[in-house]
């Protein structure tokens, strides 16, 4: 009898073959993305990708994306950010904000259907670009009129770009700037 109910349900369902066969479609978690390239900025990367090969027999609702400094001990999960359903629709990319400048990081994604979470692909590494070129070295100044003075220092290290000045007195100063990043 429990036959017989199995076997009707499926014809009910159309999932009978011809001889009473029943087909059956086993579903799996996906593949991993395919063509995975990541694009520099100074803090920030983004991440472009194509849908894996296989889906599982489930459409792909999401993908997970993971980042690590390169340098760090990428055996650790607990060293990765993780940002789960990184893209849940349009097109297959992610933007990575935030990030030091002229560091270099790995990436990996996985895609997630119905049967749950597919395996991480392998990392793709790129570099942040380096705003290091594009400031001065560090310099001393002054200026002076008749009236105050302005001493300052233009500084850089790795992740910031700063000016400091003392203005010895009270006084109106226009203070203009070049460059990549205009202030």
């Amino acid at each position: 009898m429990r036959w017989g109910a199995l076997i009707a349900a499926c014809a009910a369902l159309g999932l009978l073959l011809p001889g009473g066969r029943v087909l059956a479609q086993t579903v799996t978690v996906p593949g991993v993305p395919t063509s995975i390239a990541v694009t520099s900025a100074a803090d920030s990367l983004t991440v472009t990708w194509a849908a894996p090969d296989d889906d599982g027999g489930a459409a792909v609702s999401a993908y997970d994306l993971r980042y690590i400094e390169a340098d760090d001990d990428e055996t650790a999960d607990a060293n990765w950010t993780l940002v789960e359903d990184a893209w849940t629709s349009g097109a297959l990319s992610y933007s990575i904000a935030d990030l030091r400048d002229s560091t270099s990081y790995d990436v990996q994604l996985r895609a997630v259907n119905s049967e749950g979470d597919g395996a991480w692909s392998a990392s793709t590494t790129q570099a942040t670009d380096d705003y290091g070129s594009t400031r001065s070295t560090a310099a001393g100044f002054a200026l002076s009129d008749s009236t105050a003075s302005l001493a300052g220092r233009i500084d850089s290290d790795a992740d910031a770009d700063f000016f400091s000045f003392v203005l010895t007195e009270t006084k109106e100063l226009v203070l203009y700037t070049t460059g990549l990043l205009d202030t």
